[in-house]
């Protein structure tokens, strides 16, 4: 008994519980959108199983020490790069972007894993780091995490590279940085993204920034999705409209 409550003590329910309640809310979503349409309920049988998984491993994983993968960091960051380069090698094609491992009908996206163990190579590494940060620590995080976000860029998928960077500068946010060292990156930063305008990024790449920033500049095309949240919300409030509607 005294060792279930100790468990029980271990689990951070804050975390779990507002995970719970997000995928508690996508699910009742995917359920209103297949009693309009499906049935079978398929869709949501399927995302239903997937929470089920998620939730045990959740609670599984939070149980373990965390001193386990501190100590498993270098290992688990090789095994994101190997992932990430076998799949622009043998990976499935889906959307003009080789970034799947197809087994079936079953397809594993590798850089929605390549995200946590890059997540657990940094907290080492800028943990072991956290009262020396000067410029050569941030070149070293920097480089560990444009690694990943290259690979990724090479499938090409530049919205989850940009994330894999977007979680780099969070964790900057936890560590002391000088500000000038962070004027250099920020200058830095701008200097690749503009060059990156008008030397790397194709034209329907662009045209995805372009319309988020202006939905009407393709209307019936990359600014549809956009369009039609607006008229979601204009056409169903707050609440929306029923649950099947």
């Amino acid at each position: 008994m005294l060792q279930v409550l100790s468990i029980v003590r271990r689990v951070d329910w804050l975390i779990f519980l507002s995970v719970a309640v997000l995928t508690g809310l996508g699910l009742l979503a995917i359920w209103s959108v297949d009693l309009a349409r499906d049935p079978e309920f398929l869709n949501f049988q399927k995302q239903l199983a997937f929470a089920g998984i998620g939730g045990a491993l959740t609670i599984i994983f939070t149980l373990v020490d965390w001193r386990a993968w501190r100590s498993l960091a270098r290992s688990l960051y090789l095994a994101g790069f190997i992932l990430l380069v076998a799949v622009l090698i043998i990976g499935t094609t889906i959307r003009g972007t080789r970034g799947w491992f197809g087994l079936g009908n079953f397809t594993f996206q590798p850089v929605e894993l390549a995200k946590l163990l890059l997540l657990v190579a940094l907290a080492k590494y800028l943990a072991a780091k956290a009262h020396v940060v000067d410029f050569k620590v941030l070149v070293s995080s920097a480089a560990l995490t444009l690694i990943y976000a290259g690979l990724v860029a090479l499938q090409p998928d530049l919205g989850s590279a940009a994330l894999l960077i977007a979680l780099w500068l969070g964790f900057l946010c936890f560590t002391k940085i000088r500000k000038k060292h962070i004027a250099i990156f920020s200058l830095l930063a701008l200097v690749v993204a503009a060059g990156s305008w008008f030397f790397l990024l194709k034209d329907y790449q662009k045209g995805r920034v372009t319309s988020f920033l202006n939905p009407e500049s393709d209307p019936f095309g990359r600014g549809y999705n956009i369009r039609q949240s607006v008229i979601a919300v204009g056409a169903g409030g707050i609440l929306g409209r029923g649950l099947g509607e």
